[in-house]
């Protein structure tokens, strides 16, 4: 990925019992021409540490020159993303959260398919049975994979 903005979202198994937290699943990037969806599911990591992002990905979310945007960031994706992985959006080169920017904007409460519906009149479909599948599983369906790709496509503007 050349481009100097990325969006960044993840997907992780639903957890349905309390107090359980599931790892991250997949990591989601996005440049204006394609989309990358990483399986981190298949990374094995040592029992009871946090799993390791490979060397290659870990260094292209550190690097200064890529502008990552994520999307309500601060109320998931940051929380696994340190438990899974060890690492956040402070160790990313440079992160942009669109949700803090859609507040400033008065933009408020909104959600990310909420937000492209308004701005950009933009239809996201964001249906609940695939957004609550299992990421974990072996094969991803053509459902979650459209939603993964559509999901993380959306957080940039440039592709509008």
């Amino acid at each position: 990925m050349q481009d100097p903005v990325i969006a960044i979202d993840l997907e992780w198994r639903p957890e349905f019992a309390k107090g359980r937290s599931n790892p991250v699943a997949m990591v989601q990037l996005a440049s204006s021409r394609v989309a990358v969806l990483i399986r981190t599911c298949r990374i094995v990591g040592t029992q009871g540490l946090p799993k390791e992002l490979p060397a290659a990905l870990r260094a292209f979310l550190q690097d200064p020159s890529v502008l990552l945007l994520g999307f309500g960031w601060a109320t998931g994706d940051e929380g696994k993303m340190q438990r899974t992985f060890g690492t956040g959006c402070r160790d990313f080169g440079r992160f942009v959260d669109l949700q803090a920017v859609a507040r400033s904007l008065e933009y408020c409460e909104l959600g990310l398919a909420s937000l492209a519906g308004r701005v950009l009149r933009l239809a996201v479909p964001k249906a609940r049975k695939v957004s609550m599948s299992n990421w974990e599983a072996p094969h991803l369906t053509p459902q979650q994979i459209k939603y993964a790709a559509l999901d993380v496509l959306v957080a940039d503007p440039r592709q509008q």
